[in-house]
This record gives C-alpha cells, sequence and structure tokens, in this order.
C-alpha cells in the first residue's frame, strides 16, 4: 500500500520546543562537552564566566549563533537491531530543511511518498540525507575580550574529494598543511570542524560578513568510533547513533529506539510493534535560529600562549526532533 500525503512539520522557539536544550548553569558551562547532553554552553556564557574558558595550551569548543543551517532530508526507514540494512521504506522525499529562515510556531507542508510497513517489530530508524549542510554564523570570543568569530570564505566552498581523514583532515592547533580543510586538536576528538582562516586566529570579524560555507556530515562521520554493523561509524561505544556514507553525496543516520539513543528521536522505547491496522507514522520538527538564541554552530577555539583563537566550525546542536508513533488504520478507507 503506497500513499500521496503532506508531511507536516512546525518550528518553535526555545522554550516550545521540546528537544532543544536550556543554556547550561554556571555551574555546568564546559568547552569539553562534558554537558553537552543536558545543556548547551553558549559562547557568550562562558565568556562571561572564568572557570569555564580554556587553560593555557587546551582546546574546546561552545556554541554559536546560526544565520544559516539548512540540509536535505531524503528518506525515513525502519529496521530492526539485529540487522545493518533497513526493512520498510516509510518515507521519501527531497525535504530542504532551513532552521533560520522560518519564524517559530510555523506550519510548513512538504510532499513525499509514505508506504505501510509489514507487521513485525521495528525498532530502529534511518533517516538519509544529503551530506552537506550549508552553514553561516558567529560567536563571541569564549574569553571576555568581547570580540566576534564568523564563517569565512577561506574553506569550505566545495565537499572534500575523500573521506579518507587523511586527505581532508589536519590533527593540530596549528594549521600547517592548509591542503587540508579541516581540523581537530588531537586523535581523541571524534568531531571534525572546517578551518575559519589559513592559520589559528585571535583577529575580530566583527566588521565582515559571515559567509556560507559546507560543512560535510561524512568528515565527522569517519573519524568516529567503528561500530558493531560493517560500515558505520558511530557517536560512542553505546552504537546507539551511528552513520556510514551511502555514496558520492549521501550519508544516512541509524539509531536505535530507546532512552539512550538520542535527545532529537522520540519513539516508543524497545521499538514500535507494527500490524496490518496498526501503522507507523512520523513528524518532524526543529528549533527556529531566527529568534535570537545562540544555537545552530560548534566554534573550535584553543589558547594559545594565553591568547584564545578561533579554529574551525561545525553544523552541530541541529535541534531536529523526528516522532515516531503507531496509528490506527482498520477504519480507513
Amino acid at each position: 500500500m503506497n500513499k500521496f500525503l503532506p508531511l507536516i512539520f512546525f518550528v518553535f522557539t526555545t522554550n516550545a520546543f521540546a528537544s532543544s536544550l536550556p543554556n547550561c548553569p554556571t555551574n555546568k558551562l564546559s568547552m569539553n562537552g562534558q554537558f553537552e547532553d543536558e545543556c548547551i554552553s553558549t559562547c557568550t556564557a562562558v565568556g562571561q564566566e572564568p572557570n569555564a574558558q580554556l587553560s593555557v595550551g587546551s582546546s574546546g569548543f561552545c556554541v554559536g549563533s546560526a544565520k544559516t543551517s539548512r540540509f536535505t532530508l531524503l528518506s525515513v526507514r525502519l529496521g530492526q537491531s539485529n540487522s545493518s540494512e533497513p526493512s520498510c521504506d516509510l518515507w521519501s522525499g527531497n525535504l530542504v530543511v532551513d532552521k533560520g529562515i522560518f519564524s517559530s510556531g510555523e506550519q510548513i507542508s512538504a510532499g513525499g511518498t509514505f508506504n505501510s510497513c509489514k507487521p513485525g517489530i521495528y525498532d530502529v530508524v534511518y533517516l538519509k540525507k544529503r551530506r552537506e549542510e550549508i552553514i553561516s554564523g558567529e560567536a563571541t570570543f569564549p574569553d571576555g575580550s568581547g570580540k566576534v568569530a564568523r564563517t569565512t570564505n577561506i574553506f569550505g566552498s566545495t565537499l572534500p574529494s575523500s573521506i579518507d581523514p587523511q586527505n581532508f583532515l589536519e590533527t593540530s592547533t596549528s594549521h600547517s598543511n592548509n591542503s587540508l580543510p579541516y581540523v581537530r586538536p588531537s586523535v581523541g576528538w571524534n568531531l571534525s570542524f572546517i578551518k575559519l582562516s589559513q592559520t589559528p586566529s585571535d583577529v575580530d570579524l566583527n566588521p565582515a560578513p559571515s559567509y556560507e560555507m559546507i560543512y560535510d556530515w561524512a568528515t565527522s562521520f569517519s573519524t568516529g568510533i567503528p561500530g558493531p554493523l560493517a560500515g558505520y561509524e558511530c557517536e560512542n561505544n553505546a552504537s546507539n547513533i551511528c552513520a556510514r556514507v551511502v555514496d558520492n553525496m549521501h550519508h544516512e543516520e541509524r539509531i536505535v529506539m530507546n532512552s539512550a539513543s538520542s535527545d532529537f528521536l522520540f519513539a516508543p522505547d524497545g521499538g514500535l510493534v507494527v500490524t496490518d491496522a496498526m501503522q507507523p507514522s512520523w513528524s518532524l520538527s526543529y528549533f527556529a535560529l531566527n529568534n535570537g538564541a545562540e544555537r545552530g554552530l560548534r566554534f573550535l577555539w584553543h589558547n594559545d600562549a594565553g591568547v584564545v583563537k578561533y579554529l574551525g566550525v561545525n553544523a552541530g546542536d541541529p535541534g531536529l526532533q523526528i516522532r515516531l508513533s503507531l496509528i490506527d488504520i482498520s477504519g480507513a478507507q
């Protein structure tokens, strides 16, 4: 049974959007991601709290403000946790999500093809997207100086030609090889950042515009933790959130339906029990970035002999919520 139905999704503000985490209180501000699952350490807040700032020689990140944050969702599929492949194509389409252009509270319609699923227990969701996310924005320096870092037009104009880290990723805090457009401070980091300048810099970019950059999500997947399923890299050893590159233009995220999997997937713990009468349904909502809150981008910094410098930026803090549920179609015409 195939159906062509409108997909409705909503845009929310911080207060109304359940999966958008609150700002961190002072005692939980951190530039090492320590409380990232609980709250957001904004660069402005860190700049006002010396105890949260980088010590000499250390690196860390904080969240800045996205002006643009645009990606394309191509399909939502369901599967079982004992398999690496989906078994039900729930939805397919070409949905461009731009969190920077809609106002909070808007309801937006998008088309797509919806399918039914064979009876069974589905406890994994697969989200297929284009690899790139278009980003732009800014962040205040997390040192109390009041200076501003912005997205630039030096790197991040194209996708890397290869997802082998040796072909795109520099592991250092010095930018010694600018043929590699992405950076991480050390081998232990499983996040990559697009470089903002040819050398780490403390130059105030406040007079400059925030340029659009292309962030390739596959660059972070390739530095993740190898998962138990072939071809996947995972966010952590629990393997609740993993991803793989499907082809040169697309990637797919595999998320297990349990309470530990994510703050953006809402589904019954243990999966959906699908029958001929009870079929899966899904909805999408996301956090609006045009309401003045610091959300949408992670900026990477390094304290170089007492001088805080920006290294790079990535498309962090997506503010996206996928909600899966069951609907009774036994009385449908």
